[in-house]
């Protein structure tokens, strides 16, 4: 699938919805991890089509690569994506992905012992869950 040739951005935009995102997630599930080189693969191509993506997808593949690096105990690198998930503008799209994320965060602020952000994410987390 990688080697396949790409000819319009839509095509580009298709291989990385079918082959990396889904690639992410099975390694998700069975907890195994990614190679590294797939893995510097997908943040490449996230990088490259993060303006040519729909917002959706952008949610999915943050969602995805936070969870990943959660698994894998990484949870600064985990809270770096999900940042940027949080950061992305508000939106209607996948409100449940965005209260799964919310509660992540506060996970993730646990973890690494951020406990003056806790307070306020819940607040926060709390009447985005309930609005």
């Amino acid at each position: 699938m990688r080697k396949c040739p790409i000819n319009t951005p839509f095509e580009r935009l298709f291989r990385f919805r079918r082959f990396y995102t889904h690639l992410l997630y099975m390694h998700n599930d069975i907890g195994q991890p990614m190679p590294e080189q797939m893995m510097a693969e997908f943040h490449k191509e996230m990088k490259a089509l993060k303006g040519d993506m729909a917002v959706s997808q952008k949610l999915w593949a943050y969602n995805g690569l936070a969870l990943y690096h959660y698994y894998r105990g990484e949870f600064s690198e985990a809270l770096q994506w999900t940042n940027d998930f949080l950061n992305t503008p508000r939106t209607n799209v996948r409100t449940d992905l965005q209260a799964m994320v919310r509660i992540y965060n506060l996970l993730l602020h646990f973890d690494l012992g951020i406990y003056d952000l806790i307070e306020y994410n819940l607040k926060s987390t709390y009447r985005f869950i309930y609005k």
